[in-house]
């Protein structure tokens, strides 16, 4: 079963964009913690900024993002997931200020959350019933390993490259996970009822900030940060 996977190639192409695209989610921390360090020698509460920026996307928008998966086509969002997670890492790259770190941040947070449940369904898309565990096997394993492996690389990268170049390898790592996501052949799938899908949105919304809201230290956290950032507490 597992050798009669690998021969589908349009499953080959997505666990392939999948690998580059993971490595580039993470390649790019180790960068971004030395660069936003040492060119603003932010403190502890700019620190905490950075990892709301990252953070907040997926709690807000990961329910809306799995409607929108189920509604669109899933290639399409993928690799324009892809290509504007490029476009933010390019814009950290190149920021003069701390505050454009977090727009681009959060921008970043919010196309990855876009791209997970769109990675999740086309997966079921290009492979049959009986290999279904297999392939999610095979994805997680991807996904877990480029959790340990990019904060690595993303070292090594930065003792080689510089910061930037970190950066710079990082967008490019994006930009060919979108380009291979362009040799999938998914077979359409039927959309879903209207009423089911406006019952599902309204119910994906509700859990989002129900989630959100279950939280009082991120509420603290952004009050604080938001208090610290725009100057609030210099009068």
């Amino acid at each position: 079963m597992k050798h009669s996977l690998f021969k589908n190639h349009s499953f080959l192409f997505l666990i392939s964009a999948q690998t580059v695209s993971n490595l580039g989610d993470w390649l790019h921390l180790v960068a971004l913690f030395a660069l936003v360090a040492f060119k603003w020698h932010a403190d502890p509460i700019a620190m905490a900024g950075i990892t709301l920026c990252m953070v907040l996307p997926s709690i807000l928008f990961g329910s809306p993002a799995g409607w929108l998966a189920d509604r669109f086509n899933r290639k399409v969002l993928m690799s324009f997931s892809d290509f504007a997670r490029c476009g933010c890492v390019l814009g950290i790259a190149f920021s003069v200020s701390l505050w454009q770190v977090y727009i681009f941040l959060f921008f970043l947070g919010f196309f990855s959350a876009v791209f997970t449940p769109a990675e999740s369904g086309l997966l079921r898309q290009v492979v049959g019933e009986n290999q279904i565990q297999a392939a999610i096997g095979t994805s997680e394993m991807i996904n877990n390993s480029a959790k340990i492996i990019g904060p690595v690389a993303g070292g090594a990268l930065i003792s080689l490259t510089g910061i930037k170049g970190a950066f710079y390898l990082d967008a490019i790592s994006f930009f060919l996970s979108a380009l291979l996501l362009f040799g999938i052949k998914a077979p359409t799938l039927q959309s879903p009822v209207k009423s089911d899908l406006e019952h599902r949105e309204k119910v994906a919304l509700t859990e989002g900030f129900r989630f959100l809201s279950g939280f009082p230290v991120l509420k603290i956290g952004l009050i604080v940060f938001l208090y610290h950032d725009t100057g609030l507490a210099n009068f």
